[in-house]
């Protein structure tokens, strides 16, 4: 009768972290809106573009799944070593099962926010298909940018520096300049010999 208790209570435990697991998570299922299905006939509507609810999935998976797991296989080593039964594995398969449906709802998620925004995006192309950066374009009759103006050279790209490389041989100084002719004497004449 004792091992049916222990085997009772490790079974609520189990449904308590699958129920924890499934009712505060799962946000990709719940709040993760994808494109509505005529979306390429729309000309506006609002889905979920964000990936930070099935990351939360993600996370939550993974603790779920390493506290569950982890309290559930302690759990089961020591009913293993008291004699208990095979109930107390259920802590751990209730916590594989949590991350199981958390990694699926952040997969759902995943999906749903991916075609969301690639929805988005050929909807922007819908509406504005001659704009700027797009294959095609075109400006605006009568405009043309300003003549004389060349683009920006490209710079040459760094040389790696090469601590044991001999440093190229620098400018040395500018040369002298030629030494000038000495001054006449003073009074105009010649200088004694």
């Amino acid at each position: 009768m004792r091992g049916a208790k222990g085997g009772s209570t490790a079974l609520v435990i189990a449904l308590c972290v699958a129920a924890s697991a499934t009712t505060t998570s799962g946000c990709g299922f719940l709040f993760v809106d994808g494109p509505p299905a005529n979306a390429k006939k729309l000309q506006t509507f609002s889905c979920t573009t964000s990936n930070t609810f099935p990351t939360s999935d993600l996370v939550a998976g993974g603790f779920v799944l390493f506290y569950g797991g982890g309290v559930g296989l302690a759990a089961a080593a020591s009913a293993s070593n008291t004699g208990g039964g095979s109930a107390v594995y259920a802590l751990p398969v209730a916590a594989v099962a949590g991350t199981a449906l958390l990694v699926a709802s952040a997969v759902s998620g995943y999906s749903k926010a991916s075609a969301c925004r690639e929805a988005t995006a050929d909807l922007m192309m819908r509406l504005y298909p001659n704009r700027p950066g797009t294959p095609g374009y075109a400006p605006p009759n009568g405009f043309a940018p300003p003549g004389g103006y060349a683009p920006y050279p490209q710079a040459a790209p760094p040389q790696p520096y090469d601590p044991w490389a001999a440093p190229p041989p620098a400018a040395g100084p500018p040369p002298a300049p030629a030494p000038s002719p000495p001054a006449p004497p003073p009074g105009g004449g010649t200088a004694p010999r």
